[in-house]
């Protein structure tokens, strides 16, 4: 059956070549559409569909990554096919399968029809333009926000609970990713401190003694290269953090003295070769899992798991990873938790803007070979805040404190200057092949 509402078919053929979509949501492109979902199909020699169509994928449409975009469909398939193809009750064996998708290595755009090529050309170079002129005119700026309520409130739709958001900074800077513990006398939280003018992120430290306290701060840790989300998980009497650091191509973690913020200690590297994107880390069903998106195929669309008997490892991928293409639910926002029974997940919904809203899941299964999840509540950024333009974290500190950041988009000379420069290194490190910090992830 041919689901409808979808923006793009990719059919396979059994036995026989099928003429397929050459330009795969081109139009939606063109006509401004923010997010592709693709399914996946077969079609046998005979004719006719073989099972249902099934979704591939929701990629967020930005024009001037068309290619990419479609690269990253392409390359989705062979392990979407692998599954399907388990799943499916075939009445005719799969003995001749072929994807129309790829079987041409030209540019989609050199497929197309000419007049749609044109204005999908245009379209790209518009979104390029419109991509320069936001990175060096109109900068996010993020702060931290404190509700004396339990994470589960958020689990209820209606407005927020009342949020005390700590006033802005200069506009070079931000704070955001909070993640905190609750201390005898206060709560402590670790949080991304982002400097447009160094371009790069670093971890401090803010203590309460209570949630309406001005914090007092402290540099916790920084790297050469980008650091944010710094999660944080007990595991007996350990306190340990897992800072993000995509750019080491690994995923780490550190013990850490939550009476002496700065100091990160026996870093290990928990996951090799892979640009983790937001690790989350948490206990269930007697395993503790290991989520994060994946940076180099779609930091905020690709989410892979791995499994392990204790949060030091070894840590085992999931059989499907990735086990969902999502960009509206699957990059992790925030601290996972239990409430009534249930296992709850929150997520950053980025299909509109990066870090648009935060949309909390409830793990259906979860095992070394199995995970659904279905969104079932969301929580909007406050539009009569003075952060109105996105939310994307959601974390518990304690019972009775959650953490959250929300952003606003203002103009920054300083940021402007800052950016400019930042987008010239990255394109000489790039072309020299260099991913800026050291490989194993850990300080050097």
């Amino acid at each position: 059956m041919v689901p409808t509402g979808c923006t793009a078919l990719i059919l396979c053929s059994l036995g026989g070549d099928l003429a397929a979509q050459d330009l795969p949501f081109a139009a939606e492109t063109v006509a401004g559409a923010r997010t592709a979902s693709v399914h996946l199909g077969f079609v046998a020699a005979h004719g006719g569909t073989q099972g249902d169509f099934v979704e591939l994928g929701c990629w967020r449409i930005l024009p001037e990554r068309y290619l990419s975009t479609t690269s990253s469909i392409l390359q989705a398939l062979p392990r979407a096919l692998e599954r399907i193809l388990r799943s499916i009750d075939w009445q005719v064996p799969p003995l001749a399968l072929t994807s129309s998708a790829s079987r041409d290595q030209r540019s989609p755009v050199q497929n197309a029809p000419r007049m749609l090529s044109f204005r999908l050309l245009g379209c790209m170079a518009r979104g390029l333009g419109h991509r320069l002129w936001q990175d060096l005119f109109r900068h996010e700026q993020w702060t931290i926000g404190i509700a004396e309520a339990p994470i589960s409130a958020f689990l209820c739709a209606g407005t927020l609970p009342p949020i005390r958001w700590l006033p802005p900074r200069s506009r070079r800077e931000y704070v955001a990713d909070p993640f905190g513990i609750s201390l005898p006398a206060g709560f402590l939280v670790y949080a991304e401190r982002m400097d447009y003018l160094r371009g790069k992120g670093a971890i401090v430290a803010l203590r309460f003694s209570t949630p309406d306290s001005q914090p007092i701060e402290c540099r916790s840790l920084e790297l050469r290269s980008h650091l944010s989300y710094p999660f944080l998980l007990r595991d007996g009497g350990r306190l340990l953090g897992i800072p993000e650091n995509f750019q080491s191509n690994s995923i780490s973690m550190f013990d850490l003295d939550q009476d002496d913020p700065s100091a990160w200690r026996n870093c290990r590297v928990l996951v090799e070769r892979f640009a983790g994107v937001d690790a989350t880390v948490f206990q269930w069903d007697r395993r503790w899992w290991l989520f994060a998106t994946d940076h180099d195929a779609g930091p905020d669309s690709h989410l892979h798991i791995w499994h392990a008997g204790t949060p030091d490892g070894p840590w085992i991928p999931h059989l499907y990873n990735p086990v969902k293409i999502d960009a509206r639910s699957a990059r992790p926002g925030g601290t996972p938790f239990v409430a009534d029974g249930r296992l709850f997940r929150p997520a950053q919904d980025c299909s509109r803007t990066y870090g648009g809203r935060v949309v909390i899941n409830e793990i259906i299964r979860l095992g070394p070979d199995s995970f659904e999840e279905n969104a079932v509540a969301f929580v909007e950024p406050d539009e009569g805040s003075a952060w109105p333009d996105g939310l994307h974290t959601l974390s518990a500190c304690g019972e009775n404190i959650t953490l959250l950041d929300a952003k606003r988009v203002v103009f920054s000379p300083a940021a402007s200057w800052g950016v400019a420069r930042n987008i010239v290194r990255k394109r000489i490190a790039k072309l020299r092949g260099i991913r800026g910090s050291a490989p194993t992830g850990c300080p050097s």
